[in-house]
């Protein structure tokens, strides 16, 4: 057992315990300070968290035991974090002459932090408190080695770990519910790897799934939930590769003795049709997941429909854009809220015990109501410094290309969390306008008021194909028999066309494609060997679009 003691005012370093803050603007992805950035100049930032690291030797599960000792102080209410901005205690009332005493349990272990890097793992334990008084108070931190349960978590961005910028705001960061499942337990240790992006192909593809293999126990629990970026690729349809991939990590995690507990995607922002009930597009994942539930004989707790209905009772009340950033994507408030969810389903589905779990429902902060966010849409988690070009496939493209897929970054058209980007594969007519969406204007997002036969109102496409159709950004002549094809190919001429459209006021947008490359033309955005019937790559449609905004 490591024990350390220290003041507030005057911090002991002794090589083992030591006082760290971000030390410039934009250090990197969980660069050894427990996930914290700086928006601003150190110097100019008030309410400096305090942040402790300690080192341990192996990688495991430790119990850390955390004492606070006040003297006369202002009564205050602290907050406290762990590692990767896991929460220990959303709230704590300090006041004068007051001993508190706290226990967590913290999973040290690999992680991947950006694509294109290997797994690594720094061998520390990092605690961020905020709002702790900074004079007259003792600090006192055991910590040692245990033998004890691992939940394991994988998933995409709405579980996964999210970095914060100083000076924190909970409203407008980025969290999922992995950062905040471990306090509302007892006895069991969170192992989260899940990562901005993933699908279940390339959480395995991208090496996040090797890292819970590697240090999956018997008795361990695995805890999945993927599907918002399934669906966004035709091959990874709810009851196709989807369930495919879902079915073989199942049986890997049996065949490691552990529990595996499938997780129904959480529920989008509910959205109304033309008849104004009420409805999200994932429920085809969550009928999935009931399925392979009964078929592989597993649990499946079913935040879809819980969250659904909560969304549905915040939608009411108005108060959505306190806990979520975009359609999908929580913040602090709203990952704390799922992550209660969940761990009651846990409890009801007899996943975990009444001695593994701590609900009390008043433990729930409700928010201040802070600033508006619309919520009609979701982008990639991507950092706010334009990132390297770390895509596999995409090493051995020019300089010009590189900086050109930068700018597409830095503008959510392409996803910076995974591997590979796949640039010589053919964009397909409905992937185009999700990309295209993030930069079109106007594209308002509505209910899908029909008239296309392969389209129904409840699919995800749906209302980017209604905005799009709106916004008069696609020439009607490439509807064939009342079909949309969205799964078909976009090529040349369709591409050109639309862009030329959404450089033009929405009054002057009905032009055929003659007209649309003489446009191109005088404005120089037509590209070499046109070919109008010719598919349309990846690379190529995010080139373009990048070239547009240029022109525009």
């Amino acid at each position: 057992m490591k024990k350390y003691h220290f003041s507030v005012e005057n911090p002991k370093d002794d090589g083992l315990a030591a006082v760290r803050l971000p030390e410039e603007k934009h250090s990197g992805m969980f660069s050894h300070n427990g996930g914290w950035l700086l928006s601003q100049s150190p110097r100019e930032l008030a309410n400096k968290p305090l942040i402790i690291q300690l080192a341990v030797k192996e990688k495991g599960n430790y119990q850390v035991i955390l004492k606070l000792t006040t003297g006369i102080i202002e009564e205050s209410n602290v907050a406290i974090f762990s590692n990767r901005r896991h929460m220990v205690v959303p709230q704590l009332k300090m006041k004068s002459n007051q001993k508190v005493a706290q226990t967590f349990l913290i999973h040290i272990a690999s992680s991947i932090n950006q694509i294109g890097e290997k797994a690594s793992c720094d061998h520390q334990i990092y605690i961020t408190f905020f709002g702790l008084p900074t004079e007259n108070v003792q600090v006192d931190i055991k910590v040692e080695p245990v033998k004890i349960q691992t939940l394991h978590i994988m998933g995409d961005s709405i579980s996964a770990d999210d970095e914060a910028y100083l000076p924190y705001k909970p409203q407008m960061t980025w969290s999922g519910w992995g950062q905040h499942i471990g306090h509302w337990l007892n006895d069991v240790a969170i192992n989260n790897q899940a990562h901005n992006g993933m699908t279940t192909v390339c959480f395995r593809d991208d090496g996040h799934w090797q890292l819970i293999l590697d240090e999956l126990q018997p008795g361990d629990i695995v805890l999945c939930q993927f599907g918002h970026n399934d669906q966004k690729r035709p091959y990874l349809e709810a009851n196709g590769g989807y369930a495919t991939n879902i079915r073989r990590y199942i049986r890997e995690i049996k065949n490691k003795g552990a529990q595996v507990v499938l997780v129904t995607p959480l529920s989008r922002i509910p959205k109304r049709d033309r008849n104004q009930r009420l409805f999200d597009t994932l429920t085809s994942y969550e009928l999935s997941l009931k399925q392979i539930g009964v078929e592989e004989n597993v649990t499946v707790i079913n935040l879809h429909e819980a969250s659904f209905d909560l969304l549905c009772e915040l939608q009411e009340r108005s108060v959505l854009s306190n806990y979520f950033l975009d359609a999908a994507h929580t913040n602090d408030w709203g990952a704390e809220i799922i992550a209660h969810q969940i761990v009651k389903l846990m409890q009801e589905s007899g996943v975990l015990t009444s001695k593994n779990i701590r609900l009390k429902k008043e433990e729930l902060i409700a928010p201040e109501v802070g600033d508006k966010i619309r919520l009609d849409n979701e982008q990639p988690i991507a950092p706010t410094i334009t990132p390297e070009i770390r895509y596999r496939d995409a090493q051995g493209l020019s300089e010009e290309v590189q900086s050109s897929l930068k700018k597409a970054i830095a503008t959510h058209l392409i996803d910076p969390c995974v591997l590979y980007l796949h640039p010589n594969s053919y964009i397909s007519r409905g992937q185009f306008l999700y990309v295209l969406s993030q930069v079109a204007k106007p594209f308002e997002r509505v209910a899908y008021t029909g008239g296309y036969v392969d389209i129904s109102p409840y699919e995800w496409l749906a209302p980017y194909i209604e905005a799009a159709r709106n916004a008069k950004l696609f020439d009607q002549r490439i509807i064939v028999a009342d079909e949309f094809q969205s799964n078909k190919a976009l090529n040349e001429s369709e591409l050109l066309s639309i862009l030329v459209r959404n450089m033009l006021p929405i009054e002057f947008r009905n032009v055929d494609l003659e007209d649309c490359k003489k446009i191109a033309l005088e404005k120089k955005f037509i590209w070499k060997n046109f070919k109008p019937e010719k598919p349309v790559t990846r690379l190529q449609c995010y080139l373009a679009i990048v070239n547009m905004l240029s022109v525009v």
